[in-house]
C-alpha cells in the first residue's frame, strides 16, 4: 500500500489560500502525513529601465521574505495546525512559483503537491498558469484544487487509454485514493476510455464491434491495475476528442475528483501534456489529480518489488527517470 508521509501545499497568502491550506491539512490528517507549506516571495524592483537590469537590494529582499514568513505563520494559526505533530516545515524563497514548489518538494521529499487554481482560466489559457509551468517538470503527483476539496472524495473519474503509461498512472492514483480512504467505504471510481473515431476505422471493424472490444479491454484493464480498489471500479466509454469528452462526462456524472496521467499511448500521445491533461486542468469543474510519468513509474516499481518480495532500495538509490 502506498504511504503518504509528507504533503506540500503552495500558498499565495491570499484570502482564498486559507481554504487551500486547510484542504491540504485535511488531506495530511486523513493519511497521517505531515504538512509542508511553501510560498514564493516576490519583491517588485523599484525601477526597470534599459539598459539596466532589475535591481533589488539584499536588505529589501530579506525584509520581504521575513514579512512573508510572518504571514505564513499567521495563516497556519488560522487553519488550526498542530505545529508539533502536523507541520513538517515552512519554505519561503524568492523565485518563480513553480520552481520554488519543485525545489521545496525535492527538499522535503513530498509525496503529494497541492496547488490552487486562483488564476482565472481565461488568463491561464493565454499566459499559462502555475500548473502549466509546474506539471511538465513535476516528478510527484500534483493535486490542483478547484473550489473546496472533498476529503475523502466520494466520486472519482479516472480517464485512461489502456497504454502502459496509463496503467502505471491509474494504479498510482488508485493507491493514493485508497490512502485517503482511511478504511471507509471506497469511492465510486469510473474508468473512462475515450475512443478516437479512427480507432475502429483503422482496424476496419464496425463501430458497435469496436465499442464491444473496447469495453472488454477496459474491464480487464481496470481489474488488473486498480490495485487496492480492484472490484470497485466501473467502466464507461465515450467517442471523440479526449479532453472535450472528459469534461462532458463530468457534466453528465459530476465527480469530486479527476485522476489522470500526463502521457499516454505512443504515437497518438492521447494524454501528452499540453493536450488532454492541460485541457482538463483548465476546464474541469472539480479538482484534478495529475500523475506524471516519474511518479507513475515509481509506483509501478514499488508494486513489482512487493510482488517479488524484494527489499526496497536504500535511501541513496533513486528511481529511474523518463526522458
Amino acid at each position: 500500500m502506498r504511504q503518504i508521509t509528507t504533503v506540500l501545499v503552495g500558498t499565495s497568502l491570499s484570502d482564498a489560500s486559507d481554504a487551500l491550506v486547510g484542504d491540504a491539512l485535511a488531506l495530511a490528517r486523513r493519511t497521517g502525513a505531515r504538512l509542508h507549506v511553501a510560498h514564493a516571495s516576490f519583491l517588485a524592483p523599484p525601477f526597470v529601465a534599459e539598459p539596466f537590469p532589475p535591481w533589488i537590494d539584499e536588505e529589501s529582499a530579506a525584509a520581504a521574505a521575513e514579512q512573508a514568513r510572518r504571514r505564513v505563520e499567521a495563516q497556519l494559526a488560522r487553519v488550526g495546525i498542530d505545529r508539533a505533530r502536523e507541520l513538517d516545515g515552512v519554505t519561503v524563497a524568492p523565485g518563480a512559483v513553480h520552481q520554488v514548489l519543485l525545489d521545496a518538494a525535492a527538499a522535503c521529499g513530498a509525496d503529494l503537491l497541492v496547488i490552487g487554481s486562483e488564476t482565472s482560466r481565461a488568463a491561464a489559457g493565454l499566459l499559462g498558469s502555475t500548473a502549466d509551468r509546474l506539471l511538465p517538470k513535476a516528478t510527484r503527483p500534483v493535486l490542483i484544487v478547484h473550489g473546496r476539496l472533498a476529503v475523502p472524495p466520494r466520486k472519482v473519474l479516472a480517464p485512461v487509454d489502456l497504454s502502459p503509461f496509463s496503467a502505471d498512472a491509474f494504479r498510482c492514483g488508485m493507491e493514493l485514493l485508497a490512502a485517503l480512504g482511511g478504511g471507509e467505504p471506497p469511492p465510486r471510481v469510473e474508468a473512462l476510455l475515450v475512443l478516437l473515431r479512427h480507432d475502429w476505422l483503422r482496424v476496419e471493424i464496425l463501430p458497435q464491434e469496436a465499442r464491444a472490444l473496447a469495453s472488454d479491454s477496459l474491464r480487464r484493464f481496470a481489474a488488473q491495475h486498480a490495485g487496492p480498489l480492484a472490484g470497485t471500479v466501473w467502466i464507461s466509454l465515450r467517442a471523440g476528442h479526449p479532453g472535450v469528452e472528459i469534461v462532458r462526462e463530468l457534466a453528465d456524472w459530476p465527480a469530486d475528483l479527476v485522476v489522470l496521467g500526463t502521457h499516454g499511448r505512443s504515437g497518438l500521445e492521447r494524454f501528452l501534456l499540453g493536450g488532454t491533461a492541460t485541457y482538463v486542468t483548465h476546464h474541469a469543474p472539480c479538482s484534478v489529480l495529475v500523475v506524471p510519468p516519474e511518479a507513475a513509474l515509481r509506483s509501478a516499481l514499488q508494486a513489482e518489488r512487493e510482488q517479488l518480495a524484494v527489499p526496497p532500495p536504500t535511501a541513496a538509490a533513486s528511481a529511474p527517470t523518463l526522458a
